[in-house]
């Protein structure tokens, strides 16, 4: 089994009843949709972003998700829900009953060109047990959001190794 997860993007008026997704998140789609015609993944995890307290928003996004893949031929069965996300590691943490249930040998991260390797890490951090490929999109965003990955990405390693640190100490 291998799945894919598809984070969302932004809604571009969260709260708003014309609230639209943003051009970037169809981006995304595509290229989950890409992996899954190609074969890569078996099953696609859609997130219902909820936008910073705007749940029914979130709702609206995950039916409009579903709804695009499902008109491309992916069958409902195949697409999966994360009912959290606002951000990459509430996503991932979201992502576990689904993980647990199916037990995935790969995941395959669709991300933002300039978020990818903060995405994966974060993926491979939550989910040792399976092997993580992250795939891009351009997004075009400037040189300080890319630098900041990077350093949410060393951020992350650090917590990691202080983690695992302390586990040993612990003898777990």
């Amino acid at each position: 089994m291998k799945v894919g997860i598809v984070p969302a993007a932004r809604l571009e008026k969260p709260g708003e009843k014309n609230s639209r997704m943003l051009p970037r998140h169809f981006e995304h789609l595509k290229k989950g949709l890409e992996l899954y015609r190609i074969g890569k993944v078996d099953k696609l995890v859609v997130t219902a972003s909820h936008q910073f307290g705007f749940p029914k928003a979130g709702q609206a996004f995950y039916l409009r998700s579903v709804g695009w893949l499902a008109r491309r031929g992916v069958p409902r069965s195949d697409i999966l829900r994360v009912r959290t996300g606002r951000w990459t590691v509430e996503e991932a943490v979201g992502a576990r009953h689904i993980i647990a249930q199916h037990k995935p040998r790969e995941i395959h991260v669709v991300a933002s060109d300039s978020y990818i390797d903060r995405a994966k890490a974060i993926f491979e951090i939550a989910y040792p047990q399976c092997k993580v490929f992250a795939h891009e999109v351009p997004s075009g965003d400037s040189r300080e959001t890319v630098e900041k990955t990077y350093r949410d990405v060393r951020n992350a390693r650090r917590w990691r190794r202080a983690v695992s640190r302390k586990a040993k100490q612990k003898g777990i």
